[in-house]
């Protein structure tokens, strides 16, 4: 039993349409008006030329689509639209003559030698087809080394937040930039509610968020709408803090904005660790000091008892917490090289 080619079984189908259902599966059937005649064509389905498609566009790589590219092993497109069809469009007007072929390869050579139209219409349905026929292209993903362990489910709740939150920093911080920039010095001392600006930046950011846009500034962040809280915090970081009225709560316009990049205060749980790492520290150093001096009297042959070295280090303890000055002039200077 032989094989026969892509072009070979194009050739001898005598059937238009595939064995199959779906768009690119339908005989594609025109009349065509070329010089005056009324000529009907019932072209193979697009979804039979594929192979040789594939043949022309892809020259030995494997494809794969995205969306409405044609893209290699690399993710790169294969080429421009544009090109692609093209090359269809030589692959399809290059049909050798074949002497036994069937009616529909035939009327496929006699739609590409008219000046018809439908031509191009064609190329378009056969390149589609090809497009769906590849496999999906999926983005690599980096080695499971490189991604760091799983994370639990509120791990990954809060890893959003945070991204979420940097944007809506980000976002506000954009578009107060770029809003005093647009009035000028002008504005210079003027008082600006702040509910009102927090409204303006809302309706303006919005629209950039709807629209899927970047910050321009930041590098792949895009715009989303601040809450009220992420908003005022960096108002009062780019503006100055806000003032306050019997009435209402206004910001002042400056002279010239702070633009250095907005920074989280610290939580209290953080001061926290912060303090318990700094007090471990000092104790830590303290006890060494202690246990210095208590080696220091053993290698001068003076060998305290277990009293006289816990007694001993409770009141170096002691000694070194307290701020007032040593009544002795020795543990003065003592302290004053500490």
């Amino acid at each position: 039993m032989t094989t026969s080619s892509p072009l070979e079984a194009l050739a001898r189908n005598p059937r238009a349409d595939a064995r199959s259902s779906g768009r690119y599966a339908r005989a594609y059937e025109r009349k065509l008006d070329d010089d005056g005649l009324g000529i009907a064509v019932a072209c193979p389905a697009p979804v039979l030329l594929v192979d040789l498609a594939l043949a022309a566009v892809a020259t030995g790589r494997i494809l794969y689509r995205r969306g409405a590219l044609i893209l290699t092993e690399t993710g790169d497109p294969v080429a421009p639209t544009g090109e692609l069809l093209d090359r269809i469009h030589a692959m399809l007007d290059a049909l050798p003559h074949v002497a036994d072929a069937r009616e529909p390869y035939r009327d496929i050579r006699t739609l590409m030698a008219t000046g018809s139209a439908f031509r191009a219409e064609y190329v378009r349905l056969v390149h589609d087809a090809l497009r769906a026929s590849l496999p999906t292209y999926r983005t690599p993903r980096a080695p499971r080394a490189d991604r760091g362990p799983a994370m639990s489910a509120s791990e990954r709740k809060a890893a959003q937040r945070a991204r979420e939150h940097a944007a809506e920093v980000a976002s506000a911080r954009a578009w107060l930039l770029e809003r005093l920039k647009a009035v000028g010095s002008t504005a210079v001392g003027r008082r600006v509610a702040s509910e009102g600006l927090h409204a303006q930046a809302v309706d303006a950011i919005e629209l950039r968020w709807g629209a899927d846009e970047l910050i321009p500034s930041e590098d792949g962040i895009g715009w989303r709408v601040p809450s009220r809280r992420a908003f005022y915090a960096v108002a009062d970081h780019v503006l100055g803090a806000r003032q306050r009225t019997a009435r209402a709560r206004f910001y002042v316009i400056p002279a010239e904005p702070n633009r250095d990049p907005y920074e989280e205060p610290r939580t209290v749980t953080e001061r926290i660790a912060d303090a318990v790492e700094v007090a471990a520290a000092t104790i830590a150093e303290r006890v060494a000091d202690a246990a210095a001096a208590i080696l220091s009297r053993r290698s001068r042959g003076e060998v305290p008892t277990f009293d006289e070295q816990r007694d001993y280090l409770a009141a170096f303890l002691a000694r070194r917490r307290t701020t007032a000055p040593a009544s002795d002039p020795t543990e003065r200077h003592q302290h004053a090289l500490d």
